[in-house]
């Protein structure tokens, strides 16, 4: 009777340490696509503001600003350490492109153009780059 007992004991702890093996596999996972989500959105709220700025600016003074830098003194822009702006300016009526790059994941989370064109840039355009 005794070996059917920590035989039935060793059966439980095991599939209970199984259990526990899939339960926290399945925390990192919902952990980690939680905080992909979190930077997803963090990036939009960023990349929104700035645009947001820019129409302000537009309205205010007439023109897009020449610079990022112009955004951050004038227009209360706060950009987060862990991003690299590209501002590009082809003409102060022309709405400029904005690039936001997170540094730590280093990719891309998006170009925004006027009308719905995000490819490419000019070539003739300024580039001004806030590190």
């Amino acid at each position: 009777m005794r070996a059917k007992s920590r035989f039935f004991s060793l059966r439980t702890l095991s599939f209970s340490l199984g259990a526990l093996v899939v339960l926290v596999l399945a925390l990192m996972f919902f952990y980690r696509q939680m905080s992909e989500s979190v930077q997803r959105e963090g990036e939009q709220v960023a990349r929104d503001a700035i645009i947001r700025a820019l129409i302000s600016c537009y309205a205010t003074e007439g023109s897009y600003p020449a610079s990022l830098d112009y955004l951050i003194n004038h227009y209360g822009i706060v950009i987060d350490e862990k991003y690299v702006v590209n501002y590009v300016v082809f003409a102060s009526n022309v709405f400029p492109e904005v690039t936001l790059t997170n540094r730590n994941r280093g990719t891309n989370s998006g170009k925004h153009k006027p009308g719905g064109d995000n490819s490419g840039t000019d070539d003739a355009g300024k580039e001004r780059r806030r590190q």
